[in-house]
């Protein structure tokens, strides 16, 4: 499967900027950290959300572990999903 600029918007994953956008070394999953508070999961295959957690404050970063099990985030703190 492939992922585009344009899948991930038509996805509407965010309602605000969005700082960062990690892919997992499969392909099947993108992370993408936003202003509007939220750290996303997309699904490539399926082409849709796969899962939305709220943080507190916009994520500046996040980067998907090489085995896809884990998700790291930086805003004010930096956190493992």
């Amino acid at each position: 499967s492939e992922v585009s600029v344009q899948s991930l918007c038509a996805a509407n994953l965010h309602t605000d900027w969005i700082h960062s956008v990690s892919m997992a070394a499969t392909g099947a999953l993108v992370a993408s950290g936003s202003d509007d508070n939220s750290i996303s999961l997309y699904d490539v295959k399926k082409q849709q959300r796969a899962g939305i957690v709220k943080i507190f404050s916009g994520a500046f970063s996040v980067v998907l572990s090489p085995n896809s099990n884990w998700l790291f985030s930086a805003s004010g703190d930096i956190r493992v999903w």
